[in-house]
């Protein structure tokens, strides 16, 4: 037996099957299942047919490349809920909405959709799916009021950058050394001495006293002096002096040595101990000192994820010498990546190069960023140009975006409708074809109404007619506590 969906249209009678006759009994039992109805919508306030239970057409998303793609084709296969599934020609990448619905309305044509018209799957796409998701509705006669299984799209041969890009995360600053100066004595100093204060990595030093006319190299001397066995790293003539002798000329200080270059050292102090007949010259800082910083650059993981093939690293330094790394593979770890740079660095030559001066961490790039720090000696301290990831033959990245059902399609459930009325389940009814979420909020225990069998079996029945479910006849059977099956 089963139960006519248009029911709610007054039209109120049960299909108890095809006997007339003498086993029009039949009659009398669609009567009773009908009454049995009528009193449990009527107790239950008979209430409106909620949207859930309307028909709907069937609307899935494609969504945009994950990356920008540039060339090729794609193809569509289309999976109707009661037809072989049918794919479409080749779709070029950049396609609009409406080349896209052509290629459909051929391939279904062409597969013989039962009661086909172009267009009965209308395509919305604003430009192309490098831009933008695209809409598929399964709105016309052929296709409407159905769930369909999802549409999939196939790369045949579009093409797209996977890799990530290089950034220049840190730039290199070569190391400027300092240079300051003193100026020449005031008035015309003929006697006494004078002492130089220096502050030097954090240490202060002051000399010994110095004689008013002496020349730079025995200044240069007394701060040696001074600094030795207190400068951390010290070596003679790290701080040069140059100019003088002071009553004549200006004296330059250049902190150029290993324990002070490429530091931001603060200003000299010259200190009156008895100069006679003048006045000390002022001091000044003509180049700040400028700390070295190493390079460093990063490359990103890769925007597609290969499965297999190779790339290189093209990396161009400060003095524009160029050296390529041969094929590294796409998931080799850090050390791999380093030996590939030392390689192609030992054979170019870079100039002192050593293994190690370009140092790599992180990887590999199908997971994690990669890390190049020009930190070794023949490298360090300077501004290199951009490092450049080249594709090689990476291969096995997907390119197409996920399809999602935003809307499952289904016919007028008034079936449903009607258990919903009655209190025999609850939340709506579940996508249609399943039965996934079903839940009693009635039974015989709680409801002194509750139906005769032959009434849950009618509606069991209807309800897995229209969803085209077999198994749901016996879930909502078991639902419902009955034990009997048709």
């Amino acid at each position: 037996m089963g139960v006519y969906t248009d029911l709610l249209a007054n039209a109120k009678s049960w299909d108890s099957g095809s006997q007339t006759g003498a086993n029009s009994d039949t009659t009398a039992t669609d009567r009773i299942i009908t009454k049995e109805i009528e009193t449990f919508r009527t107790r239950q306030g008979d209430p409106a047919v909620a949207g859930d239970f309307d028909a709907d057409d069937e609307v899935q998303s494609i969504a945009a490349f994950p990356v920008a793609v540039t060339g090729g084709n794609f193809t569509l296969t289309v999976n109707l809920k009661d037809e072989d599934a049918f794919t479409t020609a080749n779709i070029a990448f950049g396609d609009n909405a409406a080349t896209i619905e052509t290629a459909i309305d051929v391939a279904a044509t062409t597969a013989a959709v039962t009661d086909w018209v172009n267009a009965d799957i209308n395509v919305a796409l604003t430009t192309t799916l490098n831009a933008g998701a695209m809409t598929v509705t399964y709105s016309g006669n052929s296709v409407d009021d159905s769930n369909h299984n999802p549409i999939v799209i196939n790369d045949v041969d579009m093409t797209a950058d996977p890799l990530g890009s290089v950034a220049q995360t840190v730039n290199g600053v070569v190391p400027v050394d300092e240079v300051q100066e003193i100026a020449v004595f005031g008035g015309a100093v003929d006697g006494g001495n004078y002492t130089l204060t220096l502050n030097l990595v954090g240490t202060e030093i002051t000399t010994a006293n110095i004689v008013w006319n002496a020349n730079a190299a025995t200044i240069e001397t007394a701060i040696d002096v001074a600094a030795t066995g207190n400068v951390t790293g010290w070596t003679n003539a790290d701080v040069s002096v140059a100019g003088g002798d002071m009553n004549t000329a200006t004296v330059n200080f250049t902190y150029d040595g290993a324990s002070v270059a490429g530091t931001d050292i603060p200003e000299i102090v010259i200190n009156d101990v008895d100069i006679a007949n003048g006045t000390l010259g002022a001091e000044s800082t003509t180049t700040p000192g400028v700390a070295s910083v190493d390079e460093v650059h990063t490359a990103a993981i890769f925007a597609l994820t290969p499965t297999s093939g190779n790339y290189t690293i093209n990396i161009t330094l400060s003095d524009a010498t160029n050296f390529i790394t041969g094929n590294i593979a796409y998931d080799a770890n850090t050390a791999t990546i380093e030996t590939a740079i030392d390689v192609a660095a030992t054979a170019k030559p870079v100039g002192g190069w050593t293994n190690g001066d370009i140092t790599v961490s992180g990887g590999p790039l199908t997971t994690d960023a990669a890390v190049l720090t020009f930190d070794g000696a023949s490298v360090d301290g300077l501004n290199h140009s951009a490092t450049v990831v080249a594709d090689v033959d990476l291969d096995g990245y997907a390119i197409p975006g996920a399809v999602t059902t935003t809307t499952h399609g289904q016919s007028a459930r008034t079936v449903w409708e009607v258990m919903e009325s009655m209190g025999l389940v609850t939340g709506g009814p579940p996508v249609q074809g399943t039965t996934s979420g079903l839940s009693a909020t009635t039974s015989r225990n709680s409801n002194p109404h509750y139906p005769r069998q032959a009434t849950l079996q009618a509606l069991a029945q209807q309800a897995a007619i229209d969803d085209e479910n077999n198994d749901l006849y016996g879930v909502l059977m078991a639902l419902f506590g009955q034990t009997h099956i048709l």
